[in-house]
């Protein structure tokens, strides 16, 4: 059972300054990935500074780590991307011949994810771990709101940037797509769902369900994910929020069996999920009579090939890339050069929009750019989650924080199978998804013994 709605709150000033300087760190690195697909800052000078900043004041906490190391190595599979971050030294080894400078600033920034957003001090308590996901998420769900305002403002007045196709940078609604202040809708999506579950697990708990602002908010991100147009988007919410759903209403009727409250909550998912469909048809419709014309058709000459989004043809060609280098792979900054020098005609290097240096989806760029080694080592992390996250849940009744945990992570890890997110980009999405998951693999499962399977049947028999 993990339950901690119960523990005492706990303010900053009570915090151990180890603690505080993590919440820092979290944060300052959070702003560097919504900056870093925010259109207007990501190629402003203001940037790059924040990004030497961030840099160094990473680089200064790893040193204090590694001096400190057995409280953190202790952290759950940590051992296990610690190998990973091996495979990638040999990757890029194994392909000094087309560059290793900014390999080498990827593995510095994928060292961090794992080393200050992954690893946890064994010395913090659940109560700390909490107060710093409510921390951050506080700041993360403020700049989705405001980001989103300043997007739908940009749809009113039907503002898109007119050199989009020159500069390669998109900002407002193009080609029948609200991108807003995001360089790409499919991350804006992604974001808004992730404040979404947040801000339903902040209504549902801490007496906030009058708190209109939270209902304003949730509206608001929606709207942008609807005027978005994101597959990516909807597919992680629909998954994400079904989860998220579920799980809450199966808690609530804990007096039920389970057969019942398996098909209650069903049921609820599936009319949840209905009247979401109805509210996007409505809203379509009532926006097209509005305006007087179908603003979101989209660019005749601007069509994406086939409902996969171009995604099938780029995963075909990453796996051909993949057969020239299948052990150790093409190294995670090099791939465009190795393409170029190997296949040449291969769809990421030869299409109408450009290289592609990533296969969006996290497996297929583990393949790519580490080879078997890594897909290996990768996936034997995945699978102990995946065991130890099922042992969770399986574990007893779990409080709203908990489902709302795995929520987010279920959405982000649906959008890292579909973009090019999880380990090798500094996207909020990344950076979410790695402090998220350090969270939960390091809450107590409690596994269930022969005497407490004897003292549940006793129970049920009373």
């Amino acid at each position: 059972m993990i339950n901690m709605e119960m523990t005492n709150r706990i303010t900053f000033n009570e915090l151990q300054l180890i603690s505080k300087v993590d919440i820092i760190f979290t944060l300052s690195y959070l702003l560097l990935g919504v900056c870093s697909f925010n259109s207007v800052i990501a190629f402003s000078p203001a940037f790059r500074v924040l990004t030497y900043l961030v840099f160094a004041f990473g680089a200064s906490m790893l040193c204090y780590r590694l001096i400190n190391y057995k409280t953190y190595l202790r952290s759950r599979y940590l051992i296990i991307l610690v190998f990973f971050v091996c495979s990638y030294i040999v990757s890029m080894v194994f392909n000094k011949q087309y560059g290793i400078i900014e390999n080498l600033q990827g593995l510095s920034w994928i060292t961090m994810i794992f080393g200050l957003l992954y690893a946890n001090s064994q010395e913090e308590s659940q109560e700390v771990r909490k107060y710093k996901f409510e921390t951050v998420m506080k700041f993360y769900v403020g700049y989705v709101f405001l980001a989103n305002i300043v997007g739908i403002g940009m749809f009113v007045v039907q503002f898109g940037d007119p050199t989009a196709e020159i500069t390669n940078t998109y900002s407002g609604f193009i080609w029948g797509r609200l991108w807003g202040l995001y360089s790409d809708p499919n991350k804006g999506a992604i974001m808004s769902i992730i404040a979404i579950i947040y801000l339903l697990y902040k209504a549902l708990t801490n007496g906030d369900r009058k708190n209109t602002f939270i209902y304003i908010q949730v509206f608001v991100n929606y709207f942008y994910v609807f005027l978005s147009d994101s597959r990516t988007g909807l597919l992680g919410g629909f998954i994400g929020l079904s989860f998220f759903v579920f799980f809450y209403m199966f808690e609530r009727w804990h007096k039920h069996s389970f057969i019942k409250k398996v098909i209650l909550s069903t049921l609820i998912v599936l009319g949840s999920m209905t009247s979401l469909h109805i509210v996007d048809f409505g809203l379509s419709h009532l926006i097209t009579d509005v305006v007087g014309r179908n603003v979101f058709e989209k660019k005749n000459n601007l069509e994406l090939s086939g409902l996969d989004n171009r995604r099938m043809a780029i995963w075909t060609s990453s796996v051909e890339v993949w057969t020239y280098s299948p052990i150790v792979g093409t190294s995670a900054r090099n791939s465009i050069l190795f393409a170029q020098d190997h296949c040449p005609d291969t769809y990421v290097v030869n299409n109408d929009m450009g290289n592609f240096d990533s296969a969006h989806n996290f497996l297929l760029d583990v393949l790519v750019f580490q080879g078997v080694i890594g897909v290996a080592i990768i996936l034997t992390f995945i699978v102990n989650v995946f065991k130890d996250s099922w042992s969770l849940l399986c574990s007893g009744p779990l409080d709203l924080y908990v489902v709302t945990l795995f929520s987010c992570i279920i959405v982000l890890g649906v959008s890292g199978l579909l973009q090019p997110d999880m380990l090798y980009v500094n996207s909020s999405n990344t950076i979410l998804f790695w402090f998220m998951l350090g969270i939960i693999m390091q809450l107590p499962v409690k596994k269930k013994n022969v005497e407490d399977i004897h003292n549940e049947k006793n129970s049920n028999n009373i």
